[in-house]
């Protein structure tokens, strides 16, 4: 149609096309929620794969760079009939609040995310409606962690922070204030007033933008061309000037750097996976209350980090409660019964407990397993012994 640029880039992003706070007829969001054969094979595979325990998303969302908001249980969720006008957020980044009761667990992975990555301070996160790493939490009730894999802000920050440890490193000497030397004339004191003054009142615009640019100067000169006219066919006698940043420079890292960023998140997920709940058999005892009548304790301990349900898992009633599961009949069961369900086992050898109270005829021992969601299974023996 012979018109320039009025033309939207068009398709759907992916990661705005789930459940989760989903925007209808915004520009990249798809006809419905996962409307695409790749977001729907994905979702079908998350609801094939219950035992799914920590998701990690790599996107434009971010809520590792800096912990979260919360909310109290009953409001962590924003109700799907607000609209996208109405929505609040605890914070500027748009960032859904998640459950109070959850976020010692998010502040944990962030802690560990910026460790991997060298970073010492919160950098600001970022949020969008309809991402797969939303979804993930408020409707499926997992740990869904989001990150953006390489940022120029992130980049910045990591120059300083290395900056800072080559000054520091050891042999380096601070030269003490030396006594003998003549106090400052008020000149050269109002020289000094006048520097910090003229700092204060330094142009902030584009502030963010210029610490950017002196970063590729730096480190990548050739992701940024500069500005330079040229003749171009289509405009002729008009001034054309053509440069900026290289396409995709912004998002992706320079060549180089990819390897020590890939060594850095795969630390990351490496310590992510170390984190997972584990369920284990701490106790069992068996204590013979006359005739073939046994009273039967198992105590059962999550040695893992991270619970064996976040208390969202709870509230969407998507992670099933951990379990034992004795074989025997229930017509055996005089207390207690067959299936019983625990609740949330905390991590860090949190435990909890079942008593009952078995008819076993001729029998010595009982078999039992212990079945979790998220933290495996596992499976033990109790031994009746006939009391004196």
């Amino acid at each position: 149609d012979e018109q320039w640029n009025e033309d939207g880039p068009g398709g759907v992003n992916f990661n705005r096309n789930f459940p989760y706070n989903y925007e209808f007829f915004a520009p990249d969001a798809g006809l419905h929620q996962v409307s695409e054969a790749e977001t729907r094979a994905l979702a079908e595979f998350v609801v094939g794969h219950p035992n799914i325990g920590v998701v990690v998303t790599y996107g434009a969302a971010d809520n590792l760079l800096k912990t979260p908001g919360s909310a109290p249980s009953e409001k962590a969720t924003i109700p799907a009939s607000r609209s996208s006008r109405d929505r609040s957020s605890p914070d500027q980044s748009g960032t859904p609040a998640i459950d109070e009761k959850d976020l010692p667990y998010y502040r944990v992975m962030g802690e560990k995310y910026r460790e991997s990555l060298g970073l010492k301070k919160e950098l600001e996160g970022a949020s969008c409606p309809g991402t797969f790493s939303d979804w993930m939490y408020f409707h499926r009730g997992r740990l869904s962690l989001a990150a953006c894999p390489w940022s120029p802000a992130v980049a910045i920050e990591l120059a300083k922070a290395n900056q800072k440890k080559e000054k520091a490193e050891p042999g380096d000497s601070t030269e003490a204030p030396d006594q003998d030397k003549e106090p400052k004339s008020a000149t050269e004191e109002g020289d000094k007033e006048v520097s910090q003054k003229s700092k204060t009142d330094q142009d902030k615009r584009n502030e963010q933008q210029r610490k950017e640019l002196k970063w590729f100067d730096e480190y990548a000169p050739e992701a940024f061309v500069r500005w330079q006219p040229i003749e171009h066919p289509d405009f002729p006698g008009q001034r054309v000037e053509v440069g900026g940043y290289c396409p995709f420079s912004q998002s992706n890292p320079p060549p180089g750097m990819i390897g020590d960023i890939a060594a850095r998140h795969a630390d990351f997920l490496t310590k992510v996976a170390q984190q997972l709940p584990r369920i284990s058999i701490r106790k069992v005892e068996a204590k013979h209350l006359g005739g073939d009548v046994y009273e039967i304790r198992i105590q059962v301990e999550n040695t893992g980090f991270l619970p064996t349900s976040l208390a969202h898992g709870q509230t969407t009633r998507e992670v099933y409660p951990t379990r034992i599961i004795i074989e025997m009949d229930n017509k055996c069961f005089l207390s207690g019964s067959r299936i019983t369900n625990l609740p949330t086992i905390q991590g860090s050898c949190g435990a909890a407990s079942a008593r009952y109270v078995v008819h076993a005829p001729n029998r010595d021992r009982i078999n039992f397993k212990v079945v979790s969601m998220l933290a495996g299974q596992a499976e033990g023996t109790v031994e009746l012994a006939e009391g004196k």
